[in-house]
Formats: C-alpha cells, sequence, structure tokens
C-alpha cells in the first residue's frame, strides 16, 4: 500500500485520506486512485507519491459540472526525472496523449475521466522516487 498526503487549494480545510481511495492492482504495474468527491469550494488537489520504477499511476474523478482540468506532475528531488502525464482517457473511453509535465485539457464529457502518470518509455531511464501531482477542475 502507498503512503499518501494530500493538501488542497483552501487553506481552511485539509483534503483528507478518506477523500481518495488507493488501490493496487495485483500485477503491481500500475496503481489507481480515485478521487471520491470534491468537496464544495475545493477546486484543486495537490499530492505528493512515491513513483516505483515503472509502475504507473492512475488518477480518476467524476466529471459533472467543469469545462477544463489542469494538471502538473514535477519530481520532488531531481528536476529531470522522467515522469510525465502519459494519458487522458475519456468517459467514452477515447484516449489521448502523451503529455509532459503540464496539461490543461478541455472536458467535453460528463462521467469518469482517467488520468495516467508515469515514465517515457522514449526517454530512457526509469524514474523511481517521490513526485508532486496537482490536479485542479474549472467551471
Amino acid at each position: 500500500m502507498s503512503t499518501l498526503a494530500n493538501s488542497c487549494h483552501n487553506p481552511t480545510r485539509q483534503n483528507s485520506t478518506n477523500d481518495v481511495q488507493d488501490s493496487v492492482s495485483t500485477n503491481r504495474q500500475s496503481r489507481h486512485y480515485t478521487i471520491k468527491e470534491m468537496p464544495q469550494g475545493i477546486d484543486k488537489w495537490q499530492m505528493t507519491l512515491f513513483q516505483k520504477a515503472r509502475v504507473k499511476d492512475t488518477f480518476s474523478f467524476i466529471n459533472d459540472a467543469y469545462s477544463k482540468v489542469s494538471i502538473q506532475v514535477s519530481p520532488v528531488h531531481d528536476s529531470i526525472g522522467n515522469i510525465r502525464i502519459n494519458n487522458i482517457i475519456m468517459p467514452d473511453n477515447q484516449t489521448d496523449g502523451p503529455f509532459g509535465r503540464q496539461m490543461v485539457y478541455p472536458l467535453q464529457q460528463r462521467g469518469r475521466y482517467r488520468i495516467v502518470v508515469g515514465e517515457s518509455q522514449m526517454q530512457g531511464d526509469a524514474f523511481e522516487g517521490d513526485y508532486r501531482i496537482s490536479i485542479q477542475l474549472t467551471k
């Protein structure tokens, strides 16, 4: 099981780990995090996670009223670490990507979106270490 530390854009409320569900697949090649709900008035999540080499993290959320998502990933200790936003998967299972470390993407469908974060297969070295992800939803 992974350790999850998170904070929110609104300094008056800290996100609880109860707001994020962590499940690890049995093949150990991916980890899945589901943002259960965005508390009213909070539109940005920031989390620091440990990335194991060659394992992809998937973050999912339900879009019912937002028009775009802004995502940023960055290694905590190694600014050149091989980590990026690999894909975004829409509710109708269409996929877009790969992206870099930042993206702003229009949310044109209602339903579950998934964001896949991992290494670039073309860049070479595997990344293992802490990274920070920020997910902001805009109406």
